[in-house]
């Protein structure tokens, strides 16, 4: 069964566009079903718009990388690795 569709522009920002798919006959297109369908769990109910949500999010798993990487490289971090050696060693065996 073959349907027709549509491409819309929703919205249009500097580093990104939001597009959604119509299918013809329909009265919604498919972002705004899923809105519909999920609105009460939707960060936009909060007042959080998408790009807000993606920034944020990025902003946060760049932060996190970075501090994952400055503790690994940590004179603390190192000596913790080097006293739970035997630690480790023992577990493997009675494992």
């Amino acid at each position: 069964m073959k349907r027709e569709y549509s491409i819309e522009l929703l919205e249009e920002y500097e580093n990104v566009n939001f597009y959604s798919i119509k299918m013809n006959g329909e009265e919604l297109t498919e972002l705004e079903i899923f809105f519909e369908k999920w609105k009460a769990l939707l960060p936009m109910v909060k007042g959080l718009s998408e790009p807000e949500i993606v920034t944020n999010r990025l902003n946060n798993l760049m932060i996190a990388a970075y501090d994952a990487k400055k503790v690994r490289s940590s004179r603390a971090y190192r000596l913790g690795k080097v006293l739970l050696s035997p630690v480790k060693r023992i577990k493997r065996k009675l494992s």
